[in-house]
């Protein structure tokens, strides 16, 4: 059974940052510090489990400026291709539709590109670079946020 659910930042993350440890440093050998930040503390964070045993996260970031930033978006390789990304995607979309925000911000890796474009988000034509990693900063503007079918896989 598929459950998820969000938690804030000021609830325990532990199983959140755990997922990002799996995935970033021991499977991507990202050098990117999984540690809790300062954002984490006032972000929201999805947190999706399959039987019971916790196998994705993403973080979502309210600005003051009206936008909000998705981060940390993380499924375990034995949780990938059953439509958990899509899920936990549409569970942040939907909050964020929900605030009134005017922009959703995500700063990318290439491979990771068409996934965010299936929602509509549009990338910016050239690079910057995160942790040394090569990103895009893509935008969804709210009105272009659409939660009607699935996403299926490309």
């Amino acid at each position: 059974m598929v459950k998820a659910k969000f938690l804030h930042g000021s609830q325990d993350i532990s199983q959140c940052l755990e997922i990002r440890r799996k995935v970033f440093v021991h499977e991507m050998g990202s050098h990117q510090s999984v540690e809790p930040e300062t954002e984490d503390k006032k972000a929201f964070h999805v947190l999706a489990e399959l039987d019971g045993k916790p196998v994705g996260t993403l973080r979502l970031l309210f600005e003051m400026d009206g936008s909000a930033k998705l981060g940390y978006f993380a499924v375990l390789k034995e949780a990938r291709g059953i439509g958990l990304g899509d899920m936990i995607m549409r569970m942040a979309l939907a909050k964020i539709a929900e605030t009134g925000c005017d922009t959703v911000l995500v700063n990318a890796i290439p491979d990771k590109c068409g996934f965010y474009r299936r929602y509509g988000f549009v990338a910016e034509d050239t690079p910057n670079y995160d942790y040394g990693q090569e990103r895009y900063m893509m935008e969804l503007k709210r009105e272009d946020i659409d939660l009607v079918g699935s996403c299926k896989r490309a």
